[in-house]
């Protein structure tokens, strides 16, 4: 699913666009769709969320490198 892209601040105050994709993986179907009512939008806002998060928390050149901002992603999702 496509993140839609949009403007950040890093943590020295750069604006950077920052738009991704995510894959993720359903683990229980009856829970996704009973507890949540719409799981994909849940899905699109918490994603959105988590890279507002951490591209504020770092700085341009710390984000640079896009292994190490995967890494910081993966990480905030557990």
């Amino acid at each position: 699913m496509d993140v839609k892209g949009l403007d950040f601040l890093t943590l020295d105050m750069v604006s950077i666009y920052v738009n991704a994709v995510i894959f993720y993986k359903i683990c229980d179907p009856i829970q996704a769709i009973n507890n949540v009512l719409d799981y994909k939008n849940s899905m699109m806002l918490l994603c959105s969320s988590l890279l507002r998060d951490t591209v504020g928390a770092y700085t341009y050149e710390d984000l640079r490198d896009h292994e190490r901002l995967n890494h910081m992603i993966r990480r905030n999702l557990v």
